[in-house]
């Protein structure tokens, strides 16, 4: 974690964090405590390519990956999208919540710091399309990526996101289902520099059928991007 400032160890004296989840002091800048964070759905063992679940402890990809892989190439969640993740990303992202933001970044950088995958060249919030940023005023993805910094090893990352726009106001994905996700996602983006041989992260909330990741993923490789991570707070489970 980052040093802390005087005036942030005044804050903890005087107006300290309670957890989110017990209630109790969480002796730290977020609404989590030690003890509920343990607790927490973490995803231990998962496919390498899109993270759902494995439970054969020798596998490294999962049987929908290995026949149809995706067009990204690694995906690293921190934990599955079950309670209390479901309540903290919709506070996050449809209530401005913002301490529920910083847990699910803290949980984000958690799980990287614990990955011994190679850093990238390139760090890509998932892009919003101008009117739904406008909508909600902020892009929760943008905010993730740029409290990664905070942890040392990310301090230096390479966080662009005009590299890629979403040209296209698709509908809601999650009012899709998994096949009208993809046909709803296609030319819904668009790359603005040649990513000749760079590895890319984007860096999103929540990984459910990859479907947005898949599209970007392969946009960013036809401008020639030749690895793309998916990095995300949390991942929905396989029905």
């Amino acid at each position: 974690m980052h040093s802390k400032t005087w005036i942030q160890h005044a804050l903890d004296c005087f107006a300290p964090c309670h957890c989110s989840l017990c209630g109790l002091p969480s002796g730290r800048d977020i609404e989590l405590c030690p003890a509920c964070e343990g607790e927490l759905p973490w995803l231990t063992h998962s496919c390498r390519q899109c993270a759902l679940p494995l439970s054969d402890s020798e596998a490294r990809l999962c049987g929908a990956c290995l026949s149809t892989p995706p067009a990204f190439d690694r995906c690293v969640a921190a934990c599955a999208y079950t309670p209390p993740l479901t309540a903290w990303v919709h506070a996050a992202k449809y209530q401005g919540d913002l301490p529920n933001l910083r847990v699910l970044a803290y949980l984000l950088r958690r799980a990287l710091s614990e990955h011994s995958a190679p850093d990238p060249d390139v760090v890509l919030p998932m892009p919003l399309h101008w009117r739904r940023r406008w909508r909600r005023g902020f892009n929760q993805a943008e905010e993730m990526a740029r409290a990664l910094r905070e942890h040392p090893r990310f301090a230096s990352l390479d966080i662009r996101g005009a590299v890629a726009k979403r040209i296209r106001a698709t509908a809601y994905q999650r009012e899709l289902g998994a096949a009208e996700r993809h046909r709803n996602l296609r030319g819904a983006f668009r790359i603005s520099r040649d990513l000749e041989g760079l590895h890319i992260a984007v860096v999103d909330d929540v990984l459910t059928t990859g479907a947005s990741a898949h599209a970007l993923a392969s946009a960013l490789k036809d401008a020639g991007a030749v690895q793309v991570s998916i990095w995300c707070c949390a991942r929905t489970l396989a029905p």
